[in-house]
C-alpha cells in the first residue's frame, strides 16, 4: 500500500570550513578560529551564543521511555533497586491503562525519579535542565509524545541530535545536525514524523556545508588512490617478482605494461621495483585525480613505505 504523507521539515544550512582529514571514513570535523569542532559542538555553539538551552537529544529521547516504563524492560536492568521498579510498573501501567493524559504529571515526576537513580554514579548526566525541558513542553506536546512513545517498543536509536529551547521566547526545537555526507536515515525519519505529528512543526535539519568543498573532494580523491595503491602493492608481492622483472624490462609503454599486464598503476609498480630490483622510479601524476603536488608525493610514498614494512613483517 503507497502512502503518501508530507512532513513539514525545517531545514537550515550552515556554512564552514571543514578539516581535511574529513574527507576520510572517519568522524568528519570543522574549523573555527582555529578550533576543531565535531559538527554536533558547532551546531550546538551556534544555537547557545543565539540563547538557547541545548540538550542532547538522546537524554531526552531516554527520559520519555522513562515516563512510559519502558527503558528498563528492555535493558533488563535494576537501577534503583526496589523504589525503581514500583516507579518504572507505575507509569508502564498508566501507559497500559490509557492514563496518560491524566497521570502525566505523576509519569513526569516517577520518571525524574528513575533519571536521577539511572545516573547516580555520573554526575556530568544528573542534568536539571533536562527537567526544565520537559517542563518547557506544555501539556498537549508532552501528553502527544508520551502516547507515541508508549505505543512502541523500546528503540535507543533514531533520536535527535539536540534539542535546543530558547527561555525567552519560548521556542524549542528537535535538531538532527548533518554533515555535507551525510542523510536521514529510517530510524531519524520516524523519530520526525513522531515528533511533527505529536509536538508540531519543531523538527529542524541542520546541514553543516563546506566552504571549501573542492578541496574536500581533492583530498577525498587522493586518498582513494593511496588506498588502491596500497592494495595494488600486495597483490604485487604476491606475483613472481622475476617475470615482473623481465616482463617491465622488454616492453617500452611502462604505463600500459602496469595497468593492463600487471593491473597495477605505474606508480606503485615503480615502487615496487625500488624496492626488489634497485629501479630508480619515475613517479607521475597521471592516474591522480588530484593534482600530486610535494606534500601529496610525501604522504603518498610514506602510506606505501608503511604497507611495504607490514608486507615484510607479515612475511617474517
Amino acid at each position: 500500500i503507497m502512502e503518501l504523507k508530507k512532513y513539514p521539515i525545517n531545514i537550515i544550512e550552515m556554512w564552514c570550513t571543514y578539516t581535511l582529514d574529513s574527507a576520510s571514513k572517519g568522524r568528519v570535523n570543522v574549523i573555527e578560529d582555529d578550533i576543531s569542532f565535531t559538527v554536533e559542538n558547532y551546531v550546538r555553539k551556534h544555537y547557545e551564543e543565539l540563547g538557547y538551552l541545548v540538550l542532547e537529544g538522546s537524554h531526552v529521547h531516554f527520559f520519555l521511555w522513562f515516563c512510559c516504563g519502558k527503558f528498563d524492560n528492555q535493558r533488563g536492568g535494576n537501577y534503583g533497586g526496589s523504589e525503581w521498579i514500583k516507579l518504572n510498573k507505575e507509569n508502564a501501567g498508566f501507559c497500559r491503562n490509557k492514563k496518560i493524559a491524566k497521570k502525566y504529571n505523576t509519569m513526569v515526576k516517577n520518571a525524574s525519579k528513575m533519571w536521577l537513580a539511572y545516573y547516580h554514579d555520573y554526575p556530568p548526566k544528573k542534568d536539571i535542565k533536562l527537567l526544565d525541558l520537559i517542563r518547557c513542553l506544555n501539556s498537549k506536546e508532552l501528553i502527544g509524545l508520551l502516547k507515541s512513545y508508549s505505543a512502541k517498543p523500546y528503540k535507543s536509536k533514531g533520536a535527535p541530535d539536540l534539542v535546543v529551547f530558547n527561555p525567552q521566547t519560548r521556542e524549542k526545537q528537535f535538531v538532527e545536525v548533518k554533515s555535507y555526507r551525510d542523510s536521514l536515515r529510517f530510524e531519524q525519519l520516524m523519530i520526525a514524523s513522531d515528533i511533527i505529528n505529536c509536538v508540531g512543526n519543531l523538527f529542524t535539519i541542520a546541514y553543516v556545508l563546506p566552504l571549501n568543498m573542492d578541496d574536500l573532494e581533492v583530498e577525498s580523491l587522493f586518498k582513494l588512490a593511496m588506498d588502491d595503491d596500497a592494495k595494488y602493492l600486495k597483490k604485487l608481492y604476491l606475483m613472481d617478482i622475476n617475470k615482473i622483472w623481465r616482463g617491465f624490462n622488454k616492453t617500452d609503454d611502462k604505463v600500459c605494461y602496469a595497468e593492463y599486464d600487471c593491473k597495477v598503476t605505474i606508480n606503485c609498480l615503480y615502487f615496487f621495483l625500488s624496492k626488489t630490483k634497485n629501479v630508480i622510479p619515475k613517479y607521475t601524476t597521471k592516474h591522480f585525480y588530484a593534482t600530486w603536488n610535494r606534500e601529496h608525493k610525501r604522504r603518498y610514498l610514506n602510506r606505501l613505505e608503511l604497507e611495504w614494512a607490514k608486507l615484510n613483517k607479515s612475511k617474517n
